[in-house]
């Protein structure tokens, strides 16, 4: 996984959509020098505040200043405005999910690649200082060989009627649990997911198989009592834990274990103390945020590739289509 480093002087940044996400994302690039404007039908002030230009789309593609943007819009306008955004000839960020559909990702890549922008996806986890130590133990072998990996994102609060909890918190884990796979071929997958007090499911639970045995199980929920964020990685040697909810001191931990034959018997041990990995506090927005600029800045391909998005959007497709 990439280090990230800090930047100085950074090009001129639209941010599209500012909600309640739009508008940290607003406040971190201007953080950084490098918001250009807004672009939001709905005024919120915020550009008063952070002194830049309330534009519409339209102006904002036309803007020769604005050499990128940032889409942070409900899922179903990310296609349509991504077009738009690389058709003129800017560079784009979009939230999660990129797209709703892998042939509307392909359309995007061929674009991107036709006009040589860079196209990157807000997996933003990824960029997370805990999830990069994981994969480090991961890579390095330190867990020995990975057996499962299981997730946990559920919480009680805001409901977005337009998708399910599959598309809305999915995106986040599918994204970790494929990085961490990477080369490894997905098999099969299952899922159950119900739709409780929305049309769409509030929750879910996600089996996947990948090649070697390797299986992963994604939780999630929209109902749950309290906030749980956590990524689990099982190998061989130890257990690897990424605990979001937890201070920065002990978001990354690390358990030894092994297994025990004895008389016929086969009895897994761990160390309940587990070895926690100290993190400098950082900001995980800022990270990618920094990364979109330097990948604008090198002209290199992000961490987080449109390419990267693929399987995980065919698979969230697949499982809509399994419930359905």
């Amino acid at each position: 996984m990439s280090n990230f480093v800090k930047h100085s002087l950074k090009p001129s940044i639209a941010l599209v959509g500012c909600g309640d996400w739009g508008k940290n994302i607003a406040r971190t690039l201007a953080g950084l020098e490098a918001l250009g404007a807004i672009v939001d039908p709905t005024s919120t002030g915020l550009e008063k505040e952070l002194r830049v230009p309330d534009l519409t789309f339209d102006q904002c593609l036309k803007d020769p200043s604005i050499s990128a943007v940032v889409i942070a819009t409900p899922t179903p306008t990310h296609f349509d405005l991504a077009h738009r955004a690389l058709t003129a000839g800017k560079h784009i960020l979009v939230e999660k999910p990129l797209a709703t559909e892998t042939r509307q990702v392909r359309t995007l890549l061929k674009l991107a690649k036709k006009n040589h922008r860079i196209l990157m996806v807000g997996h933003l986890l990824i960029y997370h200082p805990a999830f990069q130590k994981i994969a480090e133990w991961v890579d390095s072998g330190k867990i020995g060989d990975v057996l499962q990996i299981q997730t946990y994102r559920m919480n009680l609060g805001k409901v977005h009627l337009h998708e399910s909890v599959t598309w809305d918190l999915g995106p986040h884990d599918l994204s970790m649990v494929f990085a961490l796979m990477k080369g490894s071929k997905l098999k099969k997958f299952s899922a159950h997911g119900k739709a409780h007090i929305t049309p769409h499911h509030d929750t879910n639970v996600i089996f996947l198989e990948f090649e070697k045995g390797i299986s992963a199980q994604v939780n999630l929920s929209r109902l749950h009592p309290w906030k749980e964020q956590r990524l689990v990685v099982i190998g061989t040697k130890g257990v690897a834990v990424f605990d979001d909810t937890k201070p920065w001191s002990e978001k990354a931990t690390f358990y030894k274990s092994h297994a025990v034959l004895a008389e016929g018997k086969v009895t897994l041990t761990k160390d309940d103390r587990g070895e926690p990995f100290p993190l400098e506090p950082a900001e995980p927005l800022r990270l990618e945020l920094q990364h979109f600029i330097q990948c604008i800045e090198k002209n290199q391909d992000p961490l987080t590739s449109a390419e990267s998005a693929l399987e995980a959007i065919s698979l969230l497709n697949k499982i809509e289509k399994f419930h359905s």
